[in-house]
């Protein structure tokens, strides 16, 4: 057989073109291949890169390929929570599966693409502030017992998730939030209530590219819990305070069904204002600047802001 004539972009006419796909490693690929039958992966396109895991959309399904083990188990664990969720007709991801290699390692997170935008502040419209409360009041009341397998529990909001935060980044921030935040800590701790009496599955991350927004103005979907978590429902709203202040956090609460022990409030409020130590640390550990100065450009607003306890 003759062989085939050299194009001028380096290929050769005549052959069979490679059947990979440069985004994805082989075993990932050939994991893909046999999960996604019929999905051209070679048109796979970049969606975008977080600290464990890299996304990409190809056809209707965004492929989620952790970097890490640790994000291998991690996307184990929300794929399950996206299917219990799902299965309960929350407005999260359908379809979720993992991909897994020859050897059953995890290669990759699949679930089918959520057709929507970013929750900018431009988008943040009474009728979001309502859809989003009526997917935390459904969240915070799904049963524990298929989910509690693949998730970390915190029972106590200092101890588990931010004294660690505060122990590492105390000495890096500017003496005017230092002083700041030990004011707001002292406070808290000798508040009663600091703890809730009632845990319950949370989202752990609702930040604006994870609360997607549909062509009417409602939620499209949720989507990348962090974790995931059980734990005090407060810190789903002292998340979304922080991220997206606390008139439209207000404005969710309006719409949340959800128990509210006297602490709740306290305990939201203190969530958001040391929040900021989560990006901070993470900043310093991975020696990241501009990480760092996101978190203390946000706990500059949350000082600003004022909003010490409720």
């Amino acid at each position: 057989m003759a062989p085939g004539r050299r194009r001028r972009d380096g290929s050769v006419s005549g052959r069979k073109p490679e059947a990979r796909c440069s985004l994805f490693e082989p075993a990932a690929f050939d994991a893909l291949r046999e999960r996604l039958d019929g999905v051209d992966l070679t048109r796979a396109v970049y969606l975008g890169r977080g600290t464990q895991v890299t996304a990409y959309r190809a056809g209707d399904w965004v492929i989620r390929v952790p970097r890490t083990d640790a994000a291998r188990k991690k996307v184990a664990q929300q794929t399950r929570v996206y299917q219990v969720l799902a299965a309960r007709g929350l407005p999260v991801p359908r379809d979720a599966q993992i991909a897994t290699d020859a050897n059953g390692e995890v290669t990759a997170g699949l679930y089918r693409y959520v057709p929507g935008v970013p929750a900018s502040a431009a988008r943040r419209s009474p009728v979001l502030a309502r859809d989003l409360g009526a997917f935390l009041t459904a969240l915070h009341a799904v049963p524990l017992e298929p989910v509690r397998a693949c998730c970390t529990v915190l029972g106590d909001l200092w101890t588990d998730r931010f004294r660690i935060r505060w122990e590492r980044a105390r000495s890096h921030l500017p003496a005017a939030e230092r002083q700041w935040l030990e004011g707001v800590i002292a406070l808290f701790l000798a508040s009663p209530e600091t703890t809730s009496t009632r845990l319950v599955l949370i989202h752990g991350d609702l930040v604006e590219e994870h609360v997607l927004v549909g062509s009417d103005g409602g939620l499209a979907g949720v989507i990348d819990p962090s974790g995931p978590r059980i734990a005090d429902p407060a810190l789903d709203f002292g998340t979304l305070a922080e991220r997206f202040g606390w008139a439209f956090t207000d404005a969710v609460l309006t719409s949340y069904a959800g128990p509210r022990d006297p602490g709740f409030q306290r305990r939201a409020c203190f969530c958001a204002n040391v929040r900021p130590l989560v990006t901070i640390e993470a900043g310093l550990r991975d020696q990241n600047e501009e990480r760092l100065r996101l978190g203390l450009r946000r706990l500059a607003e949350r000082m600003a802001e004022g909003r010490e306890s409720r």
